[in-house]
């Protein structure tokens, strides 16, 4: 840590505003974001009480001086099986995440007290890192993503039922791969309040936009 930057990212607030939760990240090469190193961390509002909950510390071969930032895919970070990314609550104990736990990276849930207490979600059925969070009116489903194949250029956008562990395809959306890593378009699910639709950002047309999709005969029934 001593010749590396530093910063957070990802801060979170708890439902009950109670805790917050961060991502500290750090670095020796800003430029290749596959260097970085990552540590998540829950703490009170005022900085108190912090608690560490996963540490991705791993070896950094991309530190070598023959090392080619360009060989890198534009997708290759977020792919990265020491990557901690996108945590969330569940609620006032949960934190849902992607990244490395027990040398297995997964969706994993943690306990935020007692720390240690970690879950995986989905084991074998959500192998790709992506944007996931639970509906506001039924924790049971959670929308996620995934990022472009490298073959099709489809991201994959889909619900999961928690308590069957049952993936539901939503639908699957070209982007150009062309585009680069700073104009790139993540599909990005977020839910509306009364968990009944969600919408995603896409370019599938050719043009950035916005769209809804209506979930509620899968959530507000007994799924598929």
């Amino acid at each position: 840590m001593d010749k590396a930057i530093h910063w957070v990212s990802h801060i979170e607030v708890n439902p009950s505003s109670s805790r917050i939760l961060f991502l500290h990240r750090w670095t020796e090469r800003v430029s290749d974001e596959t260097c970085f190193l990552h540590r998540l961390i829950t703490a009170n509002p005022d900085g108190s009480d912090l608690r560490l909950l996963e540490c991705s510390d791993h070896p950094l071969p991309q530190l070598a001086s023959d090392f080619d930032p360009a060989s890198v895919g534009t997708f290759a970070y977020e792919k990265s099986e020491y990557q901690i990314s996108h945590p969330l609550w569940k609620d006032d104990q949960h934190i849902i995440v992607w990244g490395p736990h027990a040398e297995e990276i997964h969706y994993h849930l943690y306990q935020d007290r007692p720390e240690g207490v970690v879950e995986v979600i989905g084991r074998d059925i959500l192998t790709e890192n992506g944007h996931m969070s639970f509906s506001p009116q039924n924790s049971r489903w959670m929308i996620s993503d995934t990022y472009p194949d490298p073959e099709s250029s489809i991201r994959d956008l889909f619900l999961f039922d928690t308590r069957g562990d049952v993936r539901i395809p939503l639908g699957g959306f070209y982007t150009s791969p062309d585009l680069g890593k700073e104009n790139r378009c993540d599909l990005h699910p977020r839910w509306k309040r009364d968990g009944s639709q969600v919408c995603i950002d896409s370019i599938h047309d050719g043009e950035r936009r916005l769209y809804t999709i209506d979930v509620s005969k899968i959530t507000q029934g007994n799924g598929p």
